[in-house]
């Protein structure tokens, strides 16, 4: 298996992780509910949050519900982002306006 929260490589590296079993788990166990992967994609995106002591509102909700119907490693790959930015809290210290 890959690294949980990447950085990944390619798609398949993404797909390799425990994240994406569970989602596919989601969707073998109800195959007929469409929108249970979506499901499991959203908890992926709302616990990486929730690991890096991001404070989600309802707007970022309904933004991690439109993500949650991408592809799962797509999913993946951006909750592992989040995971790794806030494992590297040094790196995130630039401020909005700091940029040109």
């Amino acid at each position: 298996m890959a690294d949980e929260y990447g950085p990944f490589k390619n798609e398949r590296e993404a797909l390799a992780t425990r994240a994406a079993t569970l989602v596919q788990a989601a969707y073998d166990a109800h195959p007929d509910d469409r929108t249970a992967a979506s499901r499991e994609r959203l908890r992926l995106l709302t616990e990486a949050c929730e690991a890096a002591g991001v404070a989600l509102g309802d707007y970022d909700l309904r933004l991690f519900g439109w993500l949650s119907q991408w592809e799962t490693g797509q999913c993946v790959a951006l909750a592992g982002i989040i995971r790794r930015a806030a494992a590297q809290p040094e790196a995130a210290e630039t401020e909005w306006g700091d940029r040109a």
